[in-house]
């Protein structure tokens, strides 16, 4: 248990809601962030089990 989790939806919300991302640029940012985020949790999860193996 523990460790880093997904961004929740409700985070790029209010970043959205906030810069004023609509319509098919909000679906694109989303797209791309949760990309982002997808790819950093693969890192953590790497970097975690390469320190565990020490």
């Amino acid at each position: 248990m523990g460790g880093e989790s997904p961004i929740g939806f409700i985070a790029y919300d209010a970043y959205a809601r906030r810069y004023g991302l609509e319509g098919e640029a909000f679906e694109r940012f989303l797209a791309f962030m949760r990309a982002i985020d997808d790819e950093w949790l693969i890192h953590v999860d790497a970097k975690a089990k390469a320190e565990a193996e020490k």
